[in-house]
């Protein structure tokens, strides 16, 4: 068999000149021997198995000849690529070193017939989107796409959130290459032509990435991109430091940042992260016109936290974040190989980490190709799971950042690829912008429906069956949606990949990144030593679950899970998963809060109990080890990173006395810097600096409805209600007082329901004889009085007895549910030491609701209440308004 130039050289990939002739099949099996498929293809072609099954194409005309010679044509189907525009090199930019040429991307093969689908490159300019329920494919998908841009010689930047990705740099099993027709040498061509590196954000398990939070070439930018970059910027900060950038004080704060840059840029200084907090202060007069006083101070003190402990790191240890060395583009990259950047996101712990990582990420890509333009493809940009980044209310610190890359990166040759489970869980607005749809298997009729407008922009006449057509796919099979070069939907399987499909934990990326850590830190100037010179602290036991997701629900440690009324079974308890993979929902203790759940981890999960017991013999403070500063300030330094610890906890950590630990903290309780609480095992000591609550069983990030009625609005309220004298003439008047803000606990309880469909999609529709509905109910904590909620009445409790439980009208899809740390809302602590067992919420749930409960986790909802005081005495009435759309409240 003839041997194409794709495969002779390990060192290239460049495919033969087609003759200006009809080609032979020595010049279609040169053509196709690029392709994983090219053994099996090859071997139809040479005993003529291939012209019996469908007519031949000739790669200059573009059109098809049966076998005596006849022209045909193809109604429906795969068009093929220019073959003029497939030879010409795939470009980054000028003097790009690793051009190649190839025919197409091979994603795979068609499922009517086995033919082979090919994509041209440029396709990845209108952008990709893979949708799917777990486990239909579409990671494979994505990954084939990154495997063959890799393959055409154009650097992939990749975005990890759960450890899918970084399976890419290992070579897949020979015998599974064999299997499934892939050319072995080719493979192995491929592969050693990347040059993967896992960098890994405020972690040395891969390359340590660090990030600065002002860009330092923003000051180099055009003036209007830089306006805009420096308004990104902002939002990022705000973000990072915890606010909510679509509540008022979120966007006051923003402004103030915005200016606050400005500012330094208008004093010919180029703006500097660290900087910041003193030209607050310095503007605190100026900038107050924009947001309270009392919000400058509170970002003051957020800004000072950034730089203590292990989230420091993601500021100042490790290389800094940088487009051309990720792309490869640098003068110390490996020569004739190509760029495969993988950012896993999972070694940070907050959402708020991770979201100002993407937005730090995508708005240097977005400034380094304004640079740099390019009319062909010249890299790609692919995020995993994309959900948690762009979804369709919250406004989280990267989703403009994205929306303006997917808007404009096609003009620069920036190709993005993306990959979610659930049509509803991102923007429509940004999934707009997409041009070709890979749809792997989606099973709910909810979710097709989601889908609907989307499939009827882009395949009107096709809409109905392919929608049908989605809950019946297999593994692997997809059906692929590309107006610009398919002529309609194809369905198809996805090619087997060269490397491997796993998820890799944090060993395994560890173990990997020996082969490039060392070489790429020297490249950037450092030294391979430990991140800040001391042990890390990056897993937070029982924190966040992979993609960033929190653990929902609450358990008691050691608690066994509750029986189902039902004779279900077990009902699984709310940490991991049971043995049916369902999330767990168990019984939490009502006079121990201390294993409730709400959103990802603080700083870190709590630590083991121990006992504290003092040592015979213990050294005494002034002989305890003091290196780094004294004993008081590394226990307070040390708290900082964990919700809470113990004396012995705190000496082993520390590698002190019991006795020198048990005074330092003792001390420093007494002088306020630390705080002290009985736990279940004894004394714990706290810094009100981590942001949680431990005394309150609150050592993680909790859910709380965003604040939708400012300080300002409230006042407005209450001078409204104030009442005048009776009769305008009797009594005094009622004059506004002041305003209090509380966060109230709601139980929040997940649940699965099937209903039966509509009457007339059961007559005429021939579907599923039940419909699977996925919701939430919202509980009062003690009286366990359902909630519910509209915009035009407000929050009402009690709610009605009868009907489907997910028919029940409340926050969901109405407000919008935010992350916050306990330690910065006012909560009234009764809720949380009164509250009902949640045994008791499931028993009252199931007795109303032919429902399965999944989870439950606390809410927090904002309150304000309105002191009013009548004339100069000391009488005064108090008006309760929900902090959301300021409606009148009865809260029980």
């Amino acid at each position: 068999m003839p041997t194409s130039a794709a495969t002779s050289s390990s060192s290239s990939w460049v495919s033969p000149t087609p003759s200006r002739s009809c080609c032979s099949a020595r010049r279609r099996i040169a053509r196709i021997s690029s392709s994983p498929y090219s053994l099996e293809l090859a071997t139809e072609v040479l005993t003529g198995k291939r012209s019996a099954e469908g007519p031949r194409r000739c790669v200059r005309c573009s059109k098809e000849r049966g076998s005596r010679g006849r022209r045909r044509t193809r109604s429906r189907g795969a068009r093929r690529p220019d073959p003029r525009a497939a030879r010409r090199p795939l470009r980054g930019f000028s003097g790009y070193r690793r051009a190649v040429s190839i025919e197409g991307l091979h994603l795979g093969a068609r499922r009517d017939d086995d033919a082979p689908l090919v994509l041209p490159p440029a396709a990845l300019l209108r952008h990709a989107m893979a949708l799917g329920a777990s486990g239909s494919g579409k990671t494979v998908f994505c990954k084939a796409v990154v495997e063959e841009v890799l393959r055409a010689g154009v650097p992939a930047l990749c975005v990890d959130p759960q450890g899918d990705l970084c399976s890419l740099l290992e070579a897949g099993d020979p015998e599974a290459w064999r299997a499934h027709g892939v050319d072995e040498e080719a493979a192995r061509a491929f592969l050693e032509r990347v040059d993967p590196v896992i960098w890994t954000p405020a972690s040395q398990k891969g390359v340590p990435l660090s990030v600065d939070p002002v860009d330092p070439g923003l000051a180099e930018l055009p003036a209007d991109e830089r306006l805009r970059a420096q308004s990104r910027t902002a939002a990022r900060i705000v973000g990072l430091l915890g606010w909510d950038l679509d509540a008022d004080e979120g966007a006051g704060l923003a402004a103030v940042f915005d200016r606050a840059l400005g500012d330094r840029m208008a004093a010919g200084v180029a703006p500097r992260f660290e900087d910041l907090d003193a030209q607050l202060e310095a503007g605190a007069e100026a900038y107050a016109q924009l947001v309270g006083k009392g919000s400058i101070e509170a970002a003051r003190r957020r800004l000072a936290r950034l730089d203590v402990g292990a989230r420091r790191l993601l500021f100042h240890e490790g290389v800094p974040l940088d487009v051309p060395r990720m792309l490869g583009l640098h003068a110390e990259a490996p020569p004739h190989k190509t760029r495969l950047s993988v950012v896993y996101l999972n070694t940070l712990d907050a959402q708020e980490d991770k979201d100002f990582l993407l937005a730090s990420l995508v708005d240097r890509l977005y400034a380094w190709m304004l640079r740099h333009p390019s009319s062909e493809l010249q890299a790609l940009f692919y995020v995993d799971e994309v959900a948690p980044f762009l979804p369709p209310v919250r406004k989280p610190a990267c989703k403009e950042g994205l929306q303006l890359l997917f808007k404009q990166a096609r003009k620069y040759g920036v190709g993005c690829l993306m990959a979610t489970q659930n049509p509803g869980d991102v923007d429509y607005k940004a999934m707009a912008q997409f041009g070709t749809w890979a749809l792997g298997r989606v099973t709910t009729r909810q979710d097709r429906q989601k889908l609907r407008p989307t499939v009827q922009g882009l395949a009107p006449d096709d809409a109905d069956a392919l929608l049908d057509g989605l809950p019946g796919q297999a593994a692997g099979e997809l059906t692929l949606l590309c107006p610009d070069h398919l002529e309609a939907p194809t369905p198809m399987r996805v090619r087997w990949l060269y490397g491997r499909h796993e998820t890799w934990s944090e060993a395994r990326i560890e173990e990997a990144a020996a082969a490039f850590r060392a070489r790429e830190m020297e490249a950037a100037g450092l030294r391979g030593e430990a991140l800040g010179g001391a042990a890390q602290s990056e897993e937070a036991p029982g924190g966040e679950a992979p993609g960033g997701k929190a653990p929902d629900g609450a358990v008691e440690p050691g608690a066994a899970p509750a029986r189902s009324s039902r004779g279900e079974g077990p009902i699984p308890g709310a940490h991991g998963h049971g043995a049916d993979g369902e999330p767990r929902v168990a019984e939490v203790d009502a006079e121990s809060a201390s294993g409730v759940e709400g959103a990802a981890p603080i700083p870190a999960a709590a630590l083991s109990e121990a006992a504290e017991e003092p040592e015979p013999g213990s050294a005494s403070l002034e002989t305890a080890p003091t290196s780094g500063g004294g004993l008081r300030a590394r226990i307070e330094a040390l708290l900082v990173e964990r919700a809470s610890a113990s004396v012995a906890e705190l000496a082993e950590a520390l590698g002190a006395s019991k006795s020198g630990v048990r005074a330092a903290a003792t001390a420093a309780v007494g002088e306020g810097a630390l705080r002290r609480f009985e736990g279940q095992g004894g004394a714990r000591f706290w810094h009100p600096g981590s942001g949680a609550r431990p005394d309150l069983g609150l050592e993680r990030k909790v859910f709380a409805l965003a604040l939708g009625v400012s300080l300002e609005d409230a006042q407005a309220h209450g001078e409204a209600a104030c009442r005048g004298k009776a009769f305008g003439v009797l009594g005094e008047a009622e004059r506004f007082d002041h305003a209090e803000l509380a966060y109230r606990l709601l139980y929040k309880l997940d649940f699965e329901e099937r209903l039966p469909p509509p009457l007339l999609e059961r007559l005429f529709g021939g579907g599923a004889a039940e419909d699977e509905h996925l919701g939430s109910l919202y509980f009062h904590p003690q009286t366990l009085e359902l909630v519910t909620y509209a915009p035009s009445r407000g929050v009402r409790f009690g709610a009605p007895t009868e009907g489907a439980a997910s028919a029940v009208r409340d926050f969901d899809g109405q407000a919008e549910i935010v992350t916050e740390a306990p330690a910065e809302l006012p909560l009234v602590e009764e809720d949380l030491r009164e509250r009902r067992r949640l045994g008791e919420l499931q028993a009252h749930f199931e007795e109303r609701w032919e429902a399965r409960p999944t989870a439950v986790s606390f809410l927090f909802v904002p309150v304000w209440t309105l002191v009013l005081r009548r004339g100069k005495g000391q009488s005064f009435r108090r008006v309760t308004l929900d902090g959301l759309v300021g409606r009148p409240l009865r809260w029980p």
